[in-house]
């Protein structure tokens, strides 16, 4: 997640701020919060809808304003194990895409609006995000809105170690143990490679350790 802020005018003089919360792949606008005013407070308070709704972030990535970097938000932050990620003083494309996402939203709906009052502003700010999230394709996403790249995505796909059945695992180690006889007995000078199977034979702890990881690369999709 990548949240930030943006400020603006009402049409009283009255300042406001908008925090934008945006997802990190689907390019999806999470939230735009409008008020007068944001203590870390309230910021962890939208934070936790967004993660009630849609799952907690492994890290936020955001700039040093104080109400990132406060002692609230960096304790909220431990109790709910997500990593608090500040950009460098004054290095803004360190977290580009937030800054292209908060560029639009100033030209297409804080410049071309009037806000009379708060409720106004947010029923403004609201309308557009969900145009943006609906409406918007992005060639990134293939072509898809936020919305539907979001509808349609597939599960994560499984860590390698993880993947393939117990059979296929097994079939793995067999095979990835051959490959490393016959390697000793090559390095021996041996014709044939009729040597134990057992991976704490000396032979086999013979085996150089770049020739190891290159049999297990190449012959052990599953490990």
């Amino acid at each position: 997640m990548g949240p930030d802020f943006v400020h603006d005018l009402l049409g009283t003089g009255q300042r406001v701020r908008v925090l934008s919360v945006l997802g990190p792949h689907t390019r999806e606008c999470l939230a735009l919060e409008v008020h007068t005013s944001f203590a870390s407070r309230r910021v962890a308070r939208v934070l936790e809808r967004l993660i009630a709704a849609r799952g907690r972030p492994e890290s936020l990535r955001c700039d040093n304003g104080p109400e990132l970097t406060s002692r609230h938000l960096l304790a909220w932050c431990v109790d709910w194990k997500v990593q608090l990620v500040h950009i460098g003083p004054g290095r803004p494309m360190q977290n580009g895409r937030v800054e292209s996402f908060q560029g639009k939203f100033r030209d297409e709906c804080l410049n071309v609006s009037w806000f009379r009052n708060l409720w106004e502003a947010r029923g403004k700010v609201e309308t557009w995000r969900r145009e943006y999230n609906q409406s918007r394709a992005h060639s990134s996403l293939g072509y898809q809105t936020p919305e539907a790249f979001v509808a349609g995505a597939a599960p994560p796909a499984s860590p390698p170690h993880a993947g393939g059945s117990p059979q296929d695992r097994g079939e793995c180690v067999i095979e990835f143990h051959e490959f490393c006889i016959r390697k000793c007995a090559d390095l021996e000078g041996r014709s044939d490679a009729q040597t134990s199977r057992n991976p704490k034979d000396s032979s086999y702890a013979k085996l150089p350790r770049n020739v190891m990881m290159s049999a297990r690369d190449s012959t052990c999709p599953h490990f």
